[in-house]
């Protein structure tokens, strides 16, 4: 009987040993900052079950385990959304000013002559290109001319300087517009030096 005795204590003594190891590994294991923790031993309970001849006829050991837990970390270094910057952002966006285009004039410039006759002109004229026109007054006579390029503004392009008229009385002025120009109907005037003699007209610029 003391013999059965001792060796079920010597069972008990290796389950309860057993179970110590596994709850100190629990303690032991570090703890985890990121990711998942895994299950570890919090508590454990042995039992032992000795019949009626004083024999162990069963025994149950009972273990605890912590519940598994995952941590969720945010991005600490992720750049923080500057609220200021937004709002001048969207205050910029909403201030700039609409790009406008002029209309092209549709003024009518009348046709006036006197002792100056029109020959020719390139009428319309696309803005980048060449206008010509050719007058006939007095040969030998010097001619101005002034193209206006807005409704107050006279051009100083190449090609529009002071003229002197051939045998037969014709002087003809060669031009490129520019994008100076405004659009529309564009006056021209043409005088004769020391003279009265003047022509009005104008060419359409596109």
């Amino acid at each position: 009987m003391k013999k059965q005795i001792r060796a079920a204590s010597a069972i008990l003594l290796a389950v309860c040993s057993a179970a110590t190891m596994l709850t100190a590994c629990g303690e032991k294991n570090p703890p985890i900052e990121e990711s998942t923790v895994p299950a570890s031993v919090i508590s454990s309970e042995t039992s032992v079950t000795l019949n009626e001849n004083s024999v162990i006829a069963d025994t149950v050991t009972t273990v605890a385990y912590v519940s598994t837990v995952t941590t969720v970390h945010t991005d600490k270094t992720a750049a923080p959304v500057s609220v200021k910057e937004n709002a001048k952002t969207t205050a910029a966006a909403t201030t700039q000013k609409p790009t406008t285009t002029k209309a092209p004039s549709t003024e009518v410039i009348p046709e006036k002559s006197n002792g100056i006759s029109l020959m020719t002109k390139t009428t319309p004229v696309v803005i980048g290109n060449s206008a010509v026109i050719m007058v006939q007054g007095t040969a030998g006579k010097k001619y101005t001319i002034d193209f206006y390029k807005s409704a107050d503004k006279t051009a100083d392009y190449d090609g529009l300087e002071t003229k002197t008229a051939d045998s037969n009385g014709f002087v003809t002025w060669t031009f490129v517009i520019d994008d100076s120009c405004d659009r529309g109907n564009r006056k021209i005037v043409i005088k004769e030096k020391n003279s009265s003699n003047y022509l009005q007209t104008s060419i359409a610029v596109q």
